[in-house]
């Protein structure tokens, strides 16, 4: 065999064997797909494990985010569930199922799904920490609220009431008599045009006195002006279970409104807050 054949040959088995790797790989090759379910999440509300004032609502698409009782339109969104689909060959393996939907800056976001059934959502969310859901209907709702009014022996109240309703129903009246009386309505003059909500919490403790104040709220003025009406209640018979003395954890919603009229210039606001509801008690 001369030279120019054993080249020839040496050639056409390198062909060879770069056809069978090529086709080998050709064979072997992984795709990756994105497919939708037929399928959305049970409608109504899922309440945070990790914080009771947190949660999901769900209504058919739709899925909203909402934090201490709060949701904001701008975390409402249209949603499906996806699978991550691995394809080798003819084989198709689940990687892993999302929430998926558009936010209000046009981006793409997914959730990992962990865990959904009727009663419970598990997610992994974009910081990566996994939070739990657990589902509150109706009944469970009214559940809940009755324990806090039925397990305690005696609700709070204030010492000088004067109030001739029910002992639960009077504290939450006098309550909302003494914030709207004492707070510094002139401060909403020093604010912009705006109508807002804000979320507060605190502690009732077992001495009778407020402690734990959180209130969400970015402007100083209202925060400050909240926290010194909260911080002078008057004296408080403290609430008792099982002959003990109780703290309450409470949570109300202040809201106000300012606007300018546009005949006379002159600033008009409206000033309320719904009545405070109890969260827990230990």
């Amino acid at each position: 065999m001369n030279k120019n054949m054993l080249k020839r040959s040496y050639a056409l088995i390198l062909i060879g064997v770069i056809f069978i790797l090529f086709s080998s790989c050709k064979k072997d090759e992984i795709k990756y797909f994105e497919i939708e379910r037929n399928e959305l999440l049970e409608e109504g509300e899922w309440i945070g494990c990790q914080d009771s004032t947190s949660g999901i609502a769900t209504k058919k698409d739709m899925i909203g985010f909402f934090e201490h009782f709060s949701l904001n339109s701008d975390n409402i969104h249209l949603y499906t569930i996806v699978d991550s689909v691995k394809v080798l060959n003819t084989k198709k393996d689940t990687l892993k199922t999302f929430l998926k939907w558009i936010s209000v800056v046009n981006d793409t976001v997914f959730y990992e799904l962990i865990k959904h059934d009727s009663t419970e959502i598990k997610i992994r969310q974009m910081d990566q920490k996994i939070r739990s859901y657990k589902y509150f209907n109706d009944k469970q709702k009214e559940i809940q609220d009755s324990i806090v009014k039925n397990r305690l022996q005696f609700h709070p109240s204030f010492k000088d009431s004067i109030c001739d309703k029910i002992r639960e129903e009077c504290f939450k009246h006098d309550f909302n008599q003494y914030l709207i009386n004492n707070f510094d309505q002139s401060i909403i003059d020093k604010l912009p045009n705006e109508t807002k909500s804000i979320i507060v919490e605190f502690v009732l403790n077992k001495d009778g006195n407020i402690s734990a104040i959180n209130t969400q709220e970015c402007n100083v003025l209202i925060k400050n002006e909240l926290n010194r009406v909260l911080k002078l209640l008057p004296e408080i018979n403290s609430a008792s279970y099982n002959n003990k003395t109780v703290s309450i954890k409470y949570s109300f919603i202040f809201n106000y409104s300012k606007k300018v009229t546009t005949k006379s210039g002159m600033t008009l606001f409206n000033f309320e807050h719904i009545y405070l509801e109890s969260i827990d008690y230990y």
